[in-house]
């Protein structure tokens, strides 16, 4: 006679369908990172060289753009997405400007979506009416949403920090400290590693060096990381090429008007709203804070 242990379980009807559930939701989900994996047949190498095992989970990028305001505030924001969402964000913004660009001549298809030159009415944007770059903007945050991406914006109030601290560490490096660990995190949570793109800027070669210190001796505060999740290529491109740069500089933008600007009249406040709620799935999966 067999042991208790060995003895088949029995589970009620609603047991067996409970667990059909379960059992139907998990392949489904494994189904959706499949199509995004990066190569499940040979284990891809580490971040540190190390083997890894093979994994459905999708690769990571994250776009990290800065922004500051009036010397009281710095801005660091990163948007998150995989393989799959960048195509998605992508296609969505060219196919925004090409439908625009169809309907009224003033659009140029080829344009940068720009937050400063849009809201400004600068460069490719200056013949473009405000009332449509405030369509063009509020669609473009809505499909960057709509792709599943996440957004991670770190803001410095800088007046603050220099009250809290004697010799406080710079905006910049406070602020970049901060969303390297949360980029990290995110990572992390899903058992990926992140490659790191920004626009190419004067202070390409600090972030640089100070994505190498931190991997090397860890990262500022009390929640010290190595960030061993993020790859340590930090790739610095020229945003006119790249349309996720150009999406992180739009949701940067607005958050740090959002944050730091009073808009001086009724349309501009109403719009700034409408491009909020239109970001809010993202800040959702992400975060959003100014600091200290």
């Amino acid at each position: 006679m067999p042991s208790s242990s060995d003895a088949t379980p029995e589970f009620t009807d609603a047991e067996v369908l409970a667990l059909t559930s379960v059992v139907s939701s998990s392949e489904a989900l494994l189904a959706s990172f499949a199509e995004e994996a990066a190569a499940t047949e040979n284990a891809p190498q580490g971040v540190h060289g190390l083997q890894e095992a093979p994994t459905l989970l999708p690769r990571l990028s994250a776009f990290i753009d800065e922004s500051e305001q009036g010397g009281e505030y710095y801005f660091l924001g990163a948007l998150l997405a995989t393989d799959r969402q960048v195509e998605l964000i992508e296609t969505a913004l060219d196919s925004l400007l090409a439908e625009f660009s169809n309907a009224h001549k003033v659009v140029d298809a080829a344009a940068e979506f720009h937050g400063y030159e849009m809201m400004q009415g600068r460069g490719k944007w200056k013949k473009v009416p405000i009332r449509m770059v405030g369509n063009i903007y509020v669609r473009a945050l809505e499909a960057i949403s709509a792709s599943g991406a996440s957004f991670y914006f770190e803001g410095i109030d800088i007046r603050a920090l220099h009250e809290r601290y004697i010799t406080p560490w710079p905006p910049r490096e406070v602020a970049m400290s901060h969303l390297l660990e949360k980029i990290d995190e995110h990572a992390g949570r899903l058992r990926s590693t992140v490659h790191l793109h920004a626009d190419e800027h004067h202070t390409a070669e600090d972030h640089r060096q100070q994505l190498n210190l931190a991997q090397q001796n860890g990262t500022y505060g009390y929640k010290s990381s190595k960030l061993q999740n993020c790859h340590s290529d930090f790739k610095f491109l020229d945003s006119k090429d790249y349309r996720c740069i150009q999406a992180a500089d739009l949701v940067t933008y607005i958050l740090n008007r959002e944050k730091a600007v009073v808009e001086a009249n009724d349309k501009a406040l109403t719009l700034k709203r409408r491009m909020i709620a239109g970001l809010m799935p993202a800040l959702n999966r992400g975060r959003h804070r100014i600091w200290p």
